[in-house]
């Protein structure tokens, strides 16, 4: 049996909006940041708990 989220795929034009309500409302750390792989000009952004697991529900 699975528990929790394992990731959450989410598409914005505000990066910054998005990384402020991650990062600073949930507390979440922002702990990656890659290109698009198909596209160049997309952005990944990849944010963990403090202690670096994936966040959970």
């Amino acid at each position: 049996m699975t528990t929790g989220i394992h990731h959450v795929t989410l598409i914005t034009r505000k990066v910054q909006a998005n990384v402020d309500f991650y990062a600073g409302f949930l507390g979440l750390r922002l702990i990656k940041r890659t290109g698009g792989y198909e596209d160049s000009e997309q952005l990944h952004l990849f944010t963990a708990t403090s202690w670096g697991a994936p966040a959970r529900s």
